[in-house]
């Protein structure tokens, strides 16, 4: 793979994900994909969530920001991106492998330079002396915000001896216990109960803010020499005020604006040459840089023009030209594209479009090569009771997991992989099917949450991962986590029901979930999403209540109306 002229494979768009996993596992790297669009790199992640658990699969997002405009940045996607700064530097997140998706247009907007993220990194361990003052400085020049509570990453809270902070590689906040000037232990704790359980030895604490506004303003004025050298005295004296006033907290709206004096490092200073770059069709992100280009240009040249900026007010992301060099200097070890080329050393993969072979036959079975007794059919679906139905096997398994399968001709996976495709190999074949090829219908968009920060304000009695909870419109289901669906960066709790249905509700809702309490010790039977049969439970209940209450009315009325004698 390390030649000097990148290797390239042709293939089917929906085994990319198939070959980014398989060749991360093969050279066991940390690996980078780049793509010509984010809602390319977030359906090649999610391609790459189906064939890979051992993994941290991580998208280094669009910042979400309007640059060179004054307004509050937006704090999921820069988290989203810091992971993906740590999971370099480090070569690991949350112990697994990373394999991290990003746009062009991503790859180009400036961040922490990597001197910076080293120099406000930190990893302590039980036993360290560290002053407790230094140490909440520092935490502050790293991005973290002091809070009353701690419920979500990047704060933290004081009390006493006792800091607690939410830190981007733990999926739950950390307990730090000192004793005077000494780290006397360090547990994880969960953020509904706030009760530690587990102590850990150390701890990596990374920033969770991409613009660092408390670096050396001499270092910002040498760095951005060419902008003050050509600003008149005035002008100098009022933009430094405003870096005063966004260090003291007062304009967090100015941070997004002058971002571009403090952002100046790139993904590309977290790659070395022990990563995997993997470029997905090249020539589209040519095209998208050239017009990347040409936007930018023009939205910059129309801010001077009407005074929103000065001139050679500083960027927040590279030039096509610094961009194309980095690229250069970072030798591509691998292209993945679907046209045929004569330019680079070739090599097509036998991945196809699956094939209907007998269209008279129903959904799976119009797919099946009957020719080929060998080859190995599997079916991701977010549907896997219905597949079974489907098949009319009740011996067929269903696994959750595409690592983990049987011997047998078909195996359902309970995951969608949002499109299928047929490897046709020497020795060799399998057959994947998803709900597109079945049902029509397309992969719902999932962004898997890092964090359990589902908060803790919002239930008097929080529920634990694995408990039996009562939705008061669905019944009785398991509660297995949280997760973040669509664009948003609202968390959804998932409830798991009968025949492996999922309901997601948004954290906002969490009101009308209870803990399910039963005096019986066997455990409840989960309801069927969909079904009467919670609806006539409750109106059963509901009925029960007003009879007892009808009776309870009565004898409160009858003791109203029988004479007391006075003392």
């Amino acid at each position: 793979m390390r030649k000097k002229i990148p290797q390239k494979l042709v293939s089917y768009k929906s085994s990319f994900g198939y070959l980014i996993s398989t060749l991360s596992e093969k050279f066991n790297v940390p690996t980078v994909v780049i793509t010509s669009n984010p809602e390319e790199a977030s359906a090649i992640l999610d391609s790459i969530n189906f064939w890979s658990s051992s993994t941290s699969n991580l998208n280094f997002t669009e910042r979400n920001e309007i640059f060179l405009e004054k307004y509050k940045p937006d704090n999921k996607s820069t988290k989203d991106r810091m992971r993906c700064l740590e999971a370099l530097s480090t070569g690991y997140f949350q112990n697994k492998r990373p394999i991290i998706c990003s746009s062009i247009h991503s790859l180009s907007t400036k961040t922490l330079s990597k001197e910076n993220f080293d120099k406000l990194s930190m990893k302590i361990h039980t036993g360290d002396k560290i002053n407790q003052k230094d140490f909440i400085d520092s935490l502050i020049s790293s991005g973290y915000t002091h809070s009353s509570i701690v419920e979500s990453v990047g704060q933290f809270a004081k009390r006493g001896d006792i800091i607690d902070l939410f830190c981007l590689s733990e999926q739950n906040p950390i307990r730090i216990d000192f004793f005077y000037d000494e780290i006397e232990s360090i547990k994880l704790f969960e953020t509904s109960s706030q009760k530690s359980y587990k102590n850990l030895n150390n701890i990596f604490i990374s920033p969770v803010q991409e613009t660092n506004i408390f670096q050396d303003l001499e270092k910002i004025k040498i760095n951005n020499n060419n902008f003050f050298s050509n600003t008149n005295v005035e002008e100098k004296k009022n933009i430094l005020e405003e870096f005063a006033s966004m260090k003291k907290g007062e304009r967090t709206d100015l941070i997004n604006f002058y971002s571009g004096f403090f952002d100046n490092g790139s993904l590309f200073e977290y790659i070395n040459e022990n990563i995997l770059i993997i470029k997905i069709e090249n020539h589209n992100i040519d095209l998208e840089m050239n017009l990347m280009e040409t936007r930018r240009n023009d939205n910059y040249l129309n801010k001077i023009e009407k005074k929103n900026i000065l001139p050679n007010f500083p960027l927040p992301y590279m030039s096509k030209n610094e961009l194309t060099k980095s690229l250069e200097k970072n030798k591509i070890s691998l292209m993945l594209d679907q046209r045929n080329s004569i330019d680079n050393e070739l090599n097509k993969l036998e991945f196809s479009i699956p094939k209907i072979f007998d269209f008279t036959k129903d959904s799976i079975f119009r797919y099946i090569d009957i020719k080929n007794k060998n080859e190995k059919i599997i079916i991701s679906t977010d549907y896997p009771s219905r597949i079974k139905e489907i098949i009319g096997s009740d011996k067929t398994k269903i696994f959750d997991d595409i690592k983990i399968f049987s011997e047998d001709k078909i195996n359902i996976i309970s995951k969608n992989a949002g499109e299928g495709f047929r490897f046709t190999g020497d020795n060799e074949s399998f057959l994947l099917l998803t709900d597109k090829e079945i049902f029509g219908r397309k992969k719902k968009r999932v962004y898997k949450s890092y964090s359990n920060n589902l908060p803790s304000s919002v239930s008097s009695e929080p529920f634990k991962l694995n408990d039996y909870v009562v939705h008061i419109d669905h019944g009785i289901g398991k509660f297995t986590g949280t997760i973040q669906l669509g664009s948003t960066d609202k968390e959804f709790i998932v409830i798991d029901y009968k025949n492996e249905d999922k309901l997601y509700v948004p954290s906002d809702q969490i009101d009308r979930i209870q803990v399910y309490k039963s005096f019986q010790k066997n455990e409840p039977v989960l309801d069927t999403l969909g079904s009467n049969k919670w609806i006539k439970t409750k109106s059963k209940v509901k009925k029960s209540i007003e009879i007892l209450a009808g009776e309870l009315l009565q004898i409160y009325a009858a003791r109203e109306n029988i004479k007391g004698k006075s003392y």
